[in-house]
């Protein structure tokens, strides 16, 4: 839908309902989210979404406040229903991004980003940000596109040119370091074929570098010819997933399960996976088996009781976040996921203490320094409540550098 049959539709929605019963809610959300108030603005953008649910400003703005409190996910999916009502801007797609790769998902994120390249935008700055965000997380490829974008688009004033002739020499110096690696591993691997290690690391730095499909390419052959290879056999998983065939990464698991019963590693691997794709009871059952194997790891425990939480198992989550602690208590996730069930039972001290006891683990704990700053505005604690939510701020300005909410027309 286009900006002018947008504008139509928020027109004609807007004369059946009040303005104050989603402008005022939107505009109040703005001011929340600018305050740090994020529980207080998620619940302003809602009433207003429920006023109007075809805005793509409410959607993008509700994605925003799941960002700034450590939902990437959640992000992601209201990201997603704003571009389908504004499917052209730009900054909308980067705002996606960015939630995507927050939430350990690269190929929609580079996906997202073709789809940047290829539309109308021609704001050099987005394209810029953009091409930080995805160095940020190793995708240098994906970035110098950007920068060769916004060097395309850029009024060429002197400063401007400097920044992105700057950004383009460090991506096209990453990249020839990236290109001799490859080169010794594909002289590596043409020398012996014979062994599955050349395949095996070749595979993973195609994957490192977002060419999930070159990686498949090398990997399916590889799997078939090195059928009894864990670690083949792994990378190849790894290469299905990344590429979307949910299906072969699946089989690719069980396989590695069937042949390495005993190990802890395949069964933590295939938990892993099935958190990822949403089928969390699969995923407990697969913790659960890893944990089995070596009790003395905390992080079978701990992605156990992550699990859980999802699952809203709560008692069970707690168990296993306290076994997570007693194998290993300093943990500071760990206590972040114990304070977040102890708020679901309204035990406010004890959420406190697990909150306290994460950032002094992890002074850069985002998600724990928002609860706290919550906590300590309920108890009264103003000044407290003020600096750790000035943490929570500057720690997300960090991480997502750019964000935009959309204003209203």
């Amino acid at each position: 839908m286009g900006i002018p049959a947008l504008l139509t539709l928020l027109f004609f929605v807007s004369l059946a309902f009040p303005a104050e019963s989603w402008k005022t809610h939107y505009e109040s959300g703005l001011q929340l989210l600018d305050q740090g108030k994020y529980a207080e603005a998620q619940e302003s953008f809602k009433a207003g979404i429920a006023g109007n649910p075809g805005s793509s400003e409410m959607h993008n703005a509700l994605g925003l406040v799941a960002l700034q409190t450590g939902e990437p996910r959640v992000a992601a999916a209201s990201f997603e229903r704003a571009l389908v009502l504004r499917p052209d801007d730009g900054k909308i797609l980067y705002n996606l991004i960015s939630a995507y790769l927050g939430s350990n998902q690269p190929l929609p994120a580079l996906q997202k980003t073709d789809q940047l390249l290829a539309g109308k935008s021609g704001d050099p700055a987005l394209y810029v940000q953009t091409g930080e965000l995805l160095s940020r997380f190793g995708h240098v490829a994906h970035a110098l596109q950007c920068y060769r974008a916004a060097e395309g688009k850029s009024n060429k004033t002197p400063e401007n040119r400097a920044v992105i002739q700057k950004l383009l020499a460090e991506a096209d110096a990453q990249i020839e370091r990236d290109r001799q690696v490859i080169s010794r591993l594909e002289v590596s691997l043409r020398s012996d074929t014979s062994r599955p290690e050349p395949y095996f690391q070749l595979g993973l730095m195609w994957i490192k570098l977002g060419q999930f499909s070159r990686s498949l390419e090398l990997l399916d052959p590889a799997a078939a010819k090195f059928s009894n290879s864990a670690e083949i056999l792994l990378a190849y998983a790894l290469a299905c997933y990344f590429t979307g065939q949910d299906e072969k990464a699946e089989a690719a698991y069980k396989r590695l399960v069937r042949m390495q019963p005993e190990s802890e590693q395949v069964y933590f691997a295939l938990g892993n996976f099935y958190a990822d794709v949403g089928k969390l009871t699969d995923a407990a059952a697969s913790f659960r088996r890893a944990a089995a194997k070596n009790t003395r790891n905390y992080l079978h425990r701990y992605m156990l009781g992550v699990v859980q939480f999802r699952l809203q198992s709560y008692p069970e989550s707690e168990a296993s976040l306290r076994m997570a602690l007693k194998l290993n208590g300093s943990h500071a996730d760990s206590y972040f996921w114990l304070g977040k069930i102890h708020l679901l039972q309204a035990e406010k001290e004890k959420a406190l203490e697990c909150f306290e006891r994460a950032v002094k683990l992890e002074p850069k704990h985002l998600g724990a320094y928002y609860q706290l700053g919550l906590l300590y505005a309920r108890n009264g604690e103003k000044e407290k409540s003020r600096d750790a939510m000035e943490m929570q701020r500057q720690l997300n300005a960090q991480m997502h550098k750019g964000l935009v909410a959309l204003r209203m027309p």
